[in-house]
Protein backbone atom coordinates (compact mmCIF):
# COMPACT_ATOMS: atom_id res chain seq x y z
CA UNK A 1 0.00 0.00 0.00
CA UNK A 2 1.53 3.46 -0.84
CA UNK A 3 1.09 5.88 1.51
CA UNK A 4 -0.46 9.39 0.64
CA UNK A 5 3.00 11.36 0.71
CA UNK A 6 4.31 8.79 -1.89
CA UNK A 7 1.33 9.37 -3.99
CA UNK A 8 1.55 12.69 -3.43
CA UNK A 9 5.12 13.05 -4.79
CA UNK A 10 4.28 10.75 -7.41
CA UNK A 11 1.85 13.09 -8.57
CA UNK A 12 4.51 15.80 -8.65
CA UNK A 13 6.19 14.10 -11.21
CA UNK A 14 3.27 13.71 -13.47
CA UNK A 15 3.60 15.41 -16.25
CA UNK A 16 0.85 18.48 -17.01
CA UNK A 17 -1.85 17.40 -19.39
CA UNK A 18 -1.56 13.72 -18.74
CA UNK A 19 -5.74 13.45 -18.32
CA UNK A 20 -7.58 13.19 -21.62
CA UNK A 21 -10.26 14.97 -20.05
CA UNK A 22 -10.37 18.55 -18.95
CA UNK A 23 -9.43 18.91 -14.92
CA UNK A 24 -12.54 19.18 -12.96
CA UNK A 25 -12.55 22.76 -11.12
CA UNK A 26 -11.69 21.03 -7.59
CA UNK A 27 -9.96 22.68 -4.59
CA UNK A 28 -6.70 21.29 -3.57
CA UNK A 29 -6.72 18.80 -1.08
CA UNK A 30 -7.91 20.48 2.55
CA UNK A 31 -7.07 18.26 5.52
CA UNK A 32 -10.42 16.62 5.80
CA UNK A 33 -9.44 15.21 2.46
CA UNK A 34 -5.91 13.87 3.44
CA UNK A 35 -7.87 12.39 6.69
CA UNK A 36 -10.22 10.53 4.55
CA UNK A 37 -7.75 9.77 2.17
CA UNK A 38 -6.40 7.98 5.27
CA UNK A 39 -8.87 6.07 6.04
CA UNK A 40 -9.10 4.86 2.75
CA UNK A 41 -5.53 3.69 2.75
CA UNK A 42 -6.22 1.95 6.30
CA UNK A 43 -8.59 -0.18 4.09
CA UNK A 44 -6.33 -1.28 2.12
CA UNK A 45 -6.97 1.37 -0.73
CA UNK A 46 -4.12 3.28 -2.89
CA UNK A 47 -4.86 6.53 -3.61
CA UNK A 48 -3.08 8.98 -6.07
CA UNK A 49 -4.09 12.37 -7.19
CA UNK A 50 -3.80 12.93 -10.74
CA UNK A 51 -1.35 16.08 -11.01
CA UNK A 52 -0.17 19.30 -8.97
CA UNK A 53 -2.78 20.71 -10.70
CA UNK A 54 -5.49 18.34 -10.50
CA UNK A 55 -7.16 16.98 -7.24
CA UNK A 56 -8.74 14.26 -8.51
CA UNK A 57 -8.17 11.19 -7.03
CA UNK A 58 -7.55 7.99 -8.67
CA UNK A 59 -8.40 4.97 -5.67
CA UNK A 60 -7.49 1.38 -6.58
CA UNK A 61 -8.37 -1.67 -4.21
CA UNK A 62 -7.51 -4.49 -7.00
CA UNK A 63 -3.90 -4.86 -5.42
CA UNK A 64 -2.83 -6.35 -2.30
CA UNK A 65 -5.48 -8.83 -0.31
CA UNK A 66 -8.02 -7.15 0.01
CA UNK A 67 -11.41 -8.46 0.74
CA UNK A 68 -14.27 -5.56 -0.36
CA UNK A 69 -16.99 -5.02 2.05
CA UNK A 70 -19.53 -2.14 1.93
CA UNK A 71 -16.86 0.39 4.38
CA UNK A 72 -14.36 0.23 1.33
CA UNK A 73 -17.18 2.05 -0.75
CA UNK A 74 -18.37 4.21 1.79
CA UNK A 75 -15.28 5.67 2.82
CA UNK A 76 -15.10 7.14 -0.58
CA UNK A 77 -18.01 9.36 -0.25
CA UNK A 78 -16.48 12.10 1.28
CA UNK A 79 -13.93 12.24 -1.64
CA UNK A 80 -17.40 11.80 -4.24
CA UNK A 81 -16.85 15.39 -5.70
CA UNK A 82 -12.94 14.79 -6.53
CA UNK A 83 -13.26 10.79 -7.67
CA UNK A 84 -12.06 10.38 -11.08
CA UNK A 85 -11.09 6.92 -11.56
CA UNK A 86 -12.40 3.94 -9.32
CA UNK A 87 -10.70 0.22 -9.94
CA UNK A 88 -12.36 -2.83 -8.36
CA UNK A 89 -10.99 -5.23 -10.57
CA UNK A 90 -10.98 -9.19 -8.97
CA UNK A 91 -12.35 -7.91 -5.89
CA UNK A 92 -15.70 -9.03 -4.50
CA UNK A 93 -17.52 -6.63 -6.10
CA UNK A 94 -21.40 -7.62 -6.59
CA UNK A 95 -24.55 -6.28 -6.93
CA UNK A 96 -25.86 -5.18 -3.88
CA UNK A 97 -22.26 -3.45 -3.33
CA UNK A 98 -23.17 -1.75 -6.67
CA UNK A 99 -25.75 0.54 -5.28
CA UNK A 100 -22.70 2.73 -3.48
CA UNK A 101 -21.99 3.66 -7.02
CA UNK A 102 -25.18 6.11 -6.91
CA UNK A 103 -22.69 8.18 -4.23
CA UNK A 104 -20.28 9.12 -6.63
CA UNK A 105 -21.25 10.90 -9.04
CA UNK A 106 -18.03 12.07 -10.66
CA UNK A 107 -16.66 8.97 -11.66
CA UNK A 108 -15.61 8.98 -15.34
CA UNK A 109 -13.50 5.41 -15.26
CA UNK A 110 -14.70 2.64 -13.87
CA UNK A 111 -12.91 -1.25 -13.64
CA UNK A 112 -15.07 -3.86 -12.58
CA UNK A 113 -13.58 -6.83 -14.79
CA UNK A 114 -13.36 -10.21 -13.04
CA UNK A 115 -16.21 -8.75 -10.48
CA UNK A 116 -19.42 -10.96 -9.44
CA UNK A 117 -21.74 -8.71 -11.19
CA UNK A 118 -24.63 -9.45 -12.99
CA UNK A 119 -27.22 -7.17 -14.95
CA UNK A 120 -28.71 -6.22 -11.95
CA UNK A 121 -25.26 -3.69 -11.01
CA UNK A 122 -25.78 -2.29 -14.81
CA UNK A 123 -28.62 -0.02 -13.27
CA UNK A 124 -26.27 1.59 -10.95
CA UNK A 125 -23.54 1.76 -13.44
CA UNK A 126 -25.87 3.46 -15.60
CA UNK A 127 -26.58 6.38 -13.24
CA UNK A 128 -22.92 8.12 -13.83
CA UNK A 129 -23.62 10.34 -16.21
CA UNK A 130 -19.55 11.55 -17.02
CA UNK A 131 -18.36 8.02 -17.48
CA UNK A 132 -15.95 7.48 -20.03
CA UNK A 133 -14.56 4.33 -19.70
CA UNK A 134 -16.52 1.01 -18.24
CA UNK A 135 -14.49 -2.61 -18.30
CA UNK A 136 -16.79 -5.51 -17.79
CA UNK A 137 -14.53 -7.72 -19.03
CA UNK A 138 -15.02 -11.59 -17.47
CA UNK A 139 -18.12 -10.69 -15.97
CA UNK A 140 -21.58 -12.45 -16.32
CA UNK A 141 -23.31 -9.24 -17.79
CA UNK A 142 -25.16 -9.27 -21.00
CA UNK A 143 -27.42 -8.23 -23.24
CA UNK A 144 -30.48 -7.30 -20.95
CA UNK A 145 -28.67 -5.11 -18.88
CA UNK A 146 -27.08 -2.89 -21.65
CA UNK A 147 -29.64 -0.50 -22.07
CA UNK A 148 -29.05 0.86 -18.56
CA UNK A 149 -25.97 2.06 -20.32
CA UNK A 150 -28.21 3.87 -22.63
CA UNK A 151 -28.07 7.20 -20.33
CA UNK A 152 -24.09 7.51 -20.40
CA UNK A 153 -23.39 10.33 -23.22
CA UNK A 154 -19.67 10.45 -22.66
CA UNK A 155 -18.93 6.84 -22.83
CA UNK A 156 -15.98 6.22 -25.43
CA UNK A 157 -14.85 2.80 -24.15
CA UNK A 158 -16.70 -0.18 -23.19
CA UNK A 159 -14.74 -3.57 -22.59
CA UNK A 160 -16.85 -6.51 -22.94
CA UNK A 161 -14.38 -9.80 -23.29
CA UNK A 162 -15.38 -12.65 -21.72
CA UNK A 163 -19.03 -11.76 -21.11
CA UNK A 164 -21.95 -13.38 -22.34
CA UNK A 165 -23.15 -9.91 -24.57
CA UNK A 166 -23.98 -10.37 -28.39
CA UNK A 167 -23.41 -8.64 -31.36
CA UNK A 168 -27.42 -7.90 -31.94
CA UNK A 169 -26.75 -6.69 -27.87
CA UNK A 170 -24.23 -4.00 -28.66
CA UNK A 171 -26.03 -2.89 -32.26
CA UNK A 172 -29.12 -2.32 -30.35
CA UNK A 173 -26.78 0.10 -27.55
CA UNK A 174 -24.47 1.96 -30.79
CA UNK A 175 -27.56 3.51 -32.12
CA UNK A 176 -27.48 5.19 -28.62
CA UNK A 177 -23.66 5.50 -28.16
CA UNK A 178 -22.56 6.08 -31.69
CA UNK A 179 -19.15 7.42 -30.23
CA UNK A 180 -18.64 4.84 -28.09
CA UNK A 181 -15.82 2.05 -28.76
CA UNK A 182 -16.65 -1.51 -27.95
CA UNK A 183 -13.97 -3.66 -27.16
CA UNK A 184 -14.47 -7.44 -27.52
CA UNK A 185 -17.21 -8.13 -29.64
CA UNK A 186 -16.94 -8.32 -33.27
CA UNK A 187 -19.19 -6.44 -35.00
CA UNK A 188 -19.72 -5.44 -39.10
CA UNK A 189 -18.79 -1.78 -40.39
CA UNK A 190 -20.56 0.97 -39.47
CA UNK A 191 -22.68 1.87 -42.48
CA UNK A 192 -21.19 4.55 -44.70
CA UNK A 193 -23.58 7.24 -46.12
CA UNK A 194 -24.86 7.63 -49.29
CA UNK A 195 -22.36 9.10 -51.76
CA UNK A 196 -23.97 11.83 -53.84
CA UNK A 197 -21.98 13.01 -57.00
CA UNK A 198 -21.54 16.55 -57.33
CA UNK A 199 -23.52 18.45 -59.64
CA UNK A 200 -21.43 19.26 -63.11
CA UNK A 201 -21.04 23.19 -62.96
CA UNK A 202 -23.12 25.04 -65.11
CA UNK A 203 -21.68 25.26 -68.63
CA UNK A 204 -20.34 29.33 -69.34
CA UNK A 205 -22.84 30.94 -72.17
CA UNK A 206 -20.52 31.35 -75.42
CA UNK A 207 -21.26 33.72 -78.05
CA UNK A 208 -23.32 32.63 -81.29
CA UNK A 209 -20.33 33.03 -84.20
CA UNK A 210 -20.75 36.19 -86.38
CA UNK A 211 -21.08 36.80 -90.01
CA UNK A 212 -17.57 38.16 -91.59
CA UNK A 213 -17.82 41.81 -91.90
CA UNK A 214 -18.66 42.51 -95.99
CA UNK A 215 -15.73 44.47 -97.41
CA UNK A 216 -16.06 48.23 -98.58
CA UNK A 217 -14.95 49.98 -102.16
Amino acid sequence: MMPLAACLAAALLTPLGQSPDDPADVPPLSDADRAAIAAVEALGGQVVPLSQTDARLDVSYHLGDVKLEAKHLDALVPLANRLRELNLRGTAFDDKLSRKLTLLPTLRRLHLERTKITDDALVAVGTLEKLEYLNLYGTAVTDAGLPNLRALPDLRSLYLWDTQVTTDGVLALREALPETEFVGVELPPEPKGAVVAPKPEPAEPTEPPQPPEEETE
